[in-house]
């Protein structure tokens, strides 16, 4: 029942995809939980497949989840889905629930999937209904995409420190961003009121593609430098 939770979420959370391979899962599992002949009915709707003839999903079914967050929207194939790489999550989420490791990386060649492992595992913290954290913020550095035209240039969500101070506070507190900007503050308000919030709440920072960033020290400091509750998991 957990499972088809997860993946009920799925479905009533519009950043996350639904996958063929997701509704394979759910007639796998529905299969087993209606053996009884009471249940005879919904075993038919599945063998006819009249699921297919299905209307929209009712606009109530849809929810919001609680942890704040700015996840793009999962891009794994959406006729496999994310499949395997249960030995690689397990390893990761271990990592993150240890609390001993502030700043986690994955590392490995080029078109392993280290974007959809990272991606993969900011989702299932958003689906468990014992998420530990209260933010987890997403940005990307990433410089240039590998599609079937060819690798094109793309924009790095991280151009600076101080910009990176203003985006993360834009997710998880722009009320009083937008009253810095109105005070004129100085840059060192901004970053003394996100150090208090990253004191005093436990929140996840994936930054993907940090090595285009790695020469500017300014923002490597500033991720050294994040207080104890705020976790970082990056990869390159």
């Amino acid at each position: 029942m957990n499972d088809l939770n997860i993946i009920r979420r799925k479905i009533a959370h519009g950043k996350s995809s639904f996958s063929e391979y997701d509704l394979s899962i759910i007639i796998e599992y529905v299969n087993l939980l209606t053996q009884g002949e009471a249940a005879k009915e919904i075993r038919d709707y599945l063998k006819n497949e009249a699921y297919k003839n299905a209307k929209e999903i009712p606009l109530d079914f849809f929810e919001e989840y609680e942890c704040q967050n700015n996840l793009p929207v999962e891009n794994y194939d959406l006729d496999g889905g994310f499949v395997g790489r249960e030995k690689e999550l397990k390893k990761i989420r271990k990592l993150i629930n240890s609390e001993q490791d502030r700043i986690i990386t994955i590392t490995g060649a080029g078109g392993v999937g280290k974007t959809a492992i990272a991606l993969k595992i900011a989702y299932t913290y958003l689906a468990d209904s014992l998420n530990p954290f209260e933010a987890i913020i997403w940005f990307s550095a990433k410089t240039n995409k590998l599609t079937e035209e060819g690798i094109i240039p793309l924009t790095s969500e991280i151009s600076s420190a101080e910009q990176l101070i203003i985006d993360i506070l834009n997710i998880i507190d722009p009320i009083s961003l937008q009253q810095f900007k109105d005070a004129r503050v100085n840059l060192d308000s901004y970053k003394n009121h996100l150090d208090n919030i990253f004191s005093s709440h436990r929140c996840l920072l994936v930054i993907d593609n940090l090595e285009t960033v790695l020469r500017d020290e300014d923002i490597i400091s500033f991720i050294k430098e994040i207080p104890r509750r705020y976790l970082v998991l990056h990869k390159y």
